[in-house]
């Protein structure tokens, strides 16, 4: 979405994306956003907390990311609302995210869980975008800590909307949610597609009503 955040034609457009349903590959039920997470930095931190507002029932968070070791992926505890506002800040550890990630994605297909998956309309422009970061040592008075650089002249988008959708997901758990009842429904998907397709049953024979059995 392109556009001035303190407009609000991207907010607009924000919302038309968030509402939408999308068709599970199996047609077992459409699914809907269940969360996000939207960053907080820069120049539209008073949007976004405002747009945040609105949308807390529908999970809509307010996020800012925090390096560093053992910062969680999501705050362990409710943050509470920001003075000027209702709207709660979560304080997310990208650090360990994009960790998580990048062992991710040297997952192959077939191997497991945790493969990454991607729409098939990705371009290199994106991938590379995706792996704008490396992970470097640095020495600060004797202590190793790890900093992640961005590559010059590649823009890290792609990584941290990655990294903030890794964020939200951690959210829902956080928050109780669960996918289990969704993940039932799919599973059982094939049987209910095989029953579907199975030889149709024989008519049940006809019922000769007797007027005597009925007093007619």
């Amino acid at each position: 979405i392109h556009g001035d955040p303190a407009g609000p034609e991207p907010w607009a457009a924000l919302d038309a994306l968030l509402t939408r349903s999308f068709r599970h590959p199996r047609e077992v039920q459409d699914l809907r956003v269940a969360a996000s997470a939207i960053d907080t930095g820069g120049h539209r931190t008073s949007q976004v907390m405002a747009y945040s507002a609105a949308r807390l029932a529908r999970r809509i968070w307010a996020i800012k990311g925090k390096g560093g070791p053992g910062v969680p992926a999501w705050p362990r505890r409710p943050p509470k609302p920001q003075r000027a506002t209702t709207t709660p800040l979560h304080i997310v550890g990208v650090d360990g995210l994009k960790s998580q990630l990048f062992a991710r994605l040297r997952i192959e297909p077939g191997e497991g869980p945790g493969v990454c998956h991607f729409p098939a309309d990705r371009d290199v422009t994106w991938f590379a975008g995706l792996m704008a970061e490396r992970p470097v040592r640095k020495w600060t008075r004797g202590v190793a800590r790890i900093e992640w650089i961005v590559d010059r002249g590649v823009r890290n988008e792609p990584l941290d909307c990655r990294v903030y959708a890794a964020a939200a997901l951690a959210g829902l758990g956080a928050a109780g949610f669960s996918l289990r009842d969704a993940a039932m429904r799919i599973s059982s998907a094939p049987l209910r597609e095989e029953v579907a397709n199975a030889a149709p049953s024989p008519p049940r024979p006809a019922v000769i009503r007797s007027r005597w059995i009925h007093g007619k």
